[in-house]
């Protein structure tokens, strides 16, 4: 109904565009809208790769609104870092913060990718295994430890990572890399992310509890 009156012809192009930018371009709330649907996105629940994918995607649509409407994201660093990392699920953002080497504000566009690589390594079966709810927590830890199944450590075994005669888990060269560096190895060596052994990966693995990260 807006365009009734115009003729439909090319001199009445301009006038037409105009009517209907007059009408509904308006930048300011196209802005609010753009920043509420990035500030709004759902908290991650748990740890799984459609949830990472859906935070990234949706990210990623607003912040690309915010630069056609000639905004610069980029500039919002603390900001764009702070509320993703409030959304996340706390087993992915404590991987996260454990690959951090220093206390300076990570960046964006490092999260991101961070992200991204957590979201295909938990689509292979590779990532983290889920945590149980906290109520199981509880009751499992107040067992004696001797009742937990934990890696047997009798006698002396090949580690992967210096090739000397101990575990993996107990190498003090390896567990003095970052958390991120023993992720990488733990994924480039084949070994289980869970108790860093070979012949098994971390969904198959009956550790309950990791030795170190």
């Amino acid at each position: 109904r807006l365009l009734d009156a115009i003729t439909i012809a090319d001199g009445n192009y301009d006038t037409a565009w105009k009517i209907v930018t007059d009408r509904y371009q308006h930048t300011r709330e196209i802005l609010h809208t753009h920043v509420n649907k990035f500030l709004q996105q759902p908290q991650v629940q748990s740890e799984s790769a459609s949830s990472l994918l859906n935070m990234i995607d949706a990210t990623n649509q607003s912040l690309n609104a915010l630069r056609v409407l000639h905004c610069k994201p980029e500039d919002w660093n603390v900001i764009l870092v702070t509320v993703l990392m409030n959304k996340l699920d706390s087993e992915t953002r404590r991987v996260y913060e454990r690959s951090l080497d220093h206390n300076e504000m990570p960046l964006f566009e490092d999260l991101m990718r961070f992200l991204e690589k957590q979201a295909r390594a938990l689509n292979s079966g590779a990532g983290l295994r889920p945590r149980q709810n906290g109520n199981h927590n509880k009751t499992q830890d107040a067992r004696p430890a001797h009742n937990q199944r934990l890696p047997v450590t009798n006698g002396k075994g090949k580690c992967s990572f210096c090739k000397d005669d101990h575990f993996s888990f107990q190498c003090k060269q390896l567990l003095d890399k970052t958390g991120q560096d023993r992720f990488k190895f733990a994924q480039s060596s084949g070994v289980c992310l869970n108790c860093l052994r070979k012949g098994h990966v971390a969904v198959q693995c009956e550790s309950t509890n990791c030795k170190r990260c």
